[in-house]
């Protein structure tokens, strides 16, 4: 996961009211009725289609309240601030914080712009402390409802194991796909007077852009199964990333037939749970087995974006030689053997060299 350089957005501010470095964008003072203030990025027609997941870093600095507003994360095909992309009957879909009048406390809420209308989660905003860093991530998916699912996950660190509120919904109208993604946006209100001078200030850091699954479930490796015996054997894995959320569930699955990866563990013929995970090496105990069948097991690792399995390996109950992975060779015996591709065992054999 890397995250986009801030230095390499345009700059969109009259006003001045930006600062930049390579992975923040922070912005001071910010006023309510402030116009075209941003920054964006144009990664072409379309680019963002389908589902994805955005992760980035943000806190919200100071705000007045009555009507002060930042612009944390904006997707849309044009580059007006919020204000403008409502008034163009646009489309987009924002994160933003407003301070009211009363209650006296900053909000959170994620949104969609929808040919101009707004709409956002009907449970309300996240009450937000002044000076404190938030994790987000906010992921489309397509397959939820007629034209997705937009949802909005805030953690209170940056391993993304404190889930501290989730905003959801359905998207509408139709399926969208963005070009621009663009931080520090300005609302431009039209709210008149004193009203238009309210300030906010705040940052988006460490912003990446991913697609449906890139790095968001944990990466787990497979390694062989130890103290084989007829009846049991000690699984072997390692989980290598924990993905962008808290590991839940990890362990091993095994069956005298190859592992589908389409099934999730708990379905599996043959599973172990050995609960919440953290990076490293994990054993795990199978038993039940029959001695002198041959075995197929892999290590997995889920998180609350889905389960991710290491590579298989195959072995005969009974036979602390026979751990079997394709590409591995060794001696067996007074014949040399190797794993082909398809996990089959070869033996070669030849006439004696003089």
């Amino acid at each position: 996961m890397v995250a986009e350089n801030f230095n390499l957005f345009t700059e969109s501010d009259a006003l001045g009211r930006i600062t930049v470095t390579s992975s923040r964008a922070s912005w001071t003072d910010m006023r309510s009725g402030d116009d075209q203030i941003f920054l964006s990025l144009d990664k072409g027609t379309g680019f963002f289609d389908g589902s994805f997941v955005h992760t980035l870093t943000i806190s919200h600095t100071a705000s007045e309240k009555g009507a002060s507003f930042s612009g944390f994360w904006v997707m849309s095909n044009d580059l007006l601030d919020i204000k403008g992309l409502r008034d163009g009957g646009k489309d987009a879909l924002y994160v933003q914080s407003a301070h009211p009048n009363s209650p006296d406390i900053p909000v959170l809420t994620l949104f969609e712009v929808d040919g101009g209308a707004d709409f956002g989660d009907p449970t309300g905003g996240f009450n937000l402390t002044t000076g404190v860093t938030l994790y987000l991530t906010i992921t489309r998916d397509e397959t939820v409802g007629s034209f997705g699912e937009i949802k909005l996950q805030v953690y209170s660190d940056a391993q993304r194991t404190t889930l501290v509120e989730t905003q959801s919904f359905n998207l509408h109208s139709s399926k969208k796909d963005f070009r621009y993604v663009m931080v520090g946006v300005s609302e431009d209100s039209a709210f008149g007077g004193s009203a238009d001078q309210k300030k906010s200030s705040g940052f988006s850091e460490d912003l990446d852009l991913m697609g449906a699954t890139q790095g968001v479930t944990p990466q787990v490796s497979t390694q062989a199964p130890t103290a084989i015996t007829a009846t049991t054997a000690t699984g072997n894995g390692t989980i290598v990333d924990l993905g962008l959320a808290a590991v839940t569930a990890h362990g091993v699955v095994w069956d005298t037939s190859p592992i589908d990866t389409s099934v999730v563990p708990g379905s599996q013929p043959n599973s172990t749970d050995e609960g919440a995970g953290s990076v490293g090496p994990f054993t795990s105990n199978i038993t039940g087995l029959t001695g002198g069948l041959i075995y197929y097991k892999r290590a997995y690792a889920t998180n609350s974006f889905g389960t991710t399995y290491g590579d298989g390996f195959q072995w005969k109950a009974g036979a602390t030689y026979s751990v079997k992975k394709p590409g591995t060779a060794g001696v067996k015996g007074e014949e040399w053997h190797y794993i082909g591709l398809s996990g089959t065992e070869y033996a070669l054999k030849g006439e004696a060299v003089l």
